[in-house]
């Protein structure tokens, strides 16, 4: 089974235009840059360039970088002490005493303002765009009627 020329396959037309939208937009980054440079200049903003590699400011940032590494780190073990603490506490069980009834098909219809008929073909359809009205009853706009039966894809 032979799937096309290569250009014609979606999922490489896709890789292309995005490569290419990436590319240009690099591309518009780098040549509006010195732009952006003067305008900030003229506004009062020193340059990254000059604060960092020129006057030695990555040092600071380095020391910064440490500090809040740091401090990110003990946030992420306090995270994890508390997810070890509701394991330990509430175990991988739910342990709700108090369980919701299910909902049955007959009662999302009602509130839906639908027949229970409507409702199973609404499950059964591939796709379904709803709206609502101005007294908030769904209102069904357009749908594929059936799934598809055919081989599940995959690994």
């Amino acid at each position: 089974m032979s799937a096309g020329p290569y250009w014609s396959r979606p999922d490489l037309h896709r890789l292309a235009e995005l490569s290419i939208t990436t590319l240009f937009w690099l591309a518009w980054f780098y040549l509006i840059t010195p732009l952006l440079s003067l305008v900030m200049w003229l506004a009062g903003i020193r340059m990254f360039v000059d604060e960092m590699l020129v006057q030695d400011g990555y040092i600071a940032l380095l020391v910064e970088l440490r500090t809040y590494g740091m401090i990110i780190l003990g946030m992420l073990l306090v995270m994890l002490a508390w997810v070890e603490w509701n394991v330990h506490r509430y175990g991988r069980h739910n342990h709700r005493l108090l369980q919701p009834e299910p909902v049955t098909n007959k009662e999302i219809a009602q509130h839906a303002g639908l027949t229970e008929k409507v409702l199973e073909t609404l499950h059964e359809s591939r796709i379904v765009i709803v709206d609502y009205d101005d007294q908030d009853k769904l209102l069904v706009r357009n749908m594929r009627r059936k799934k598809t039966k055919g081989p599940v894809r995959g690994p």
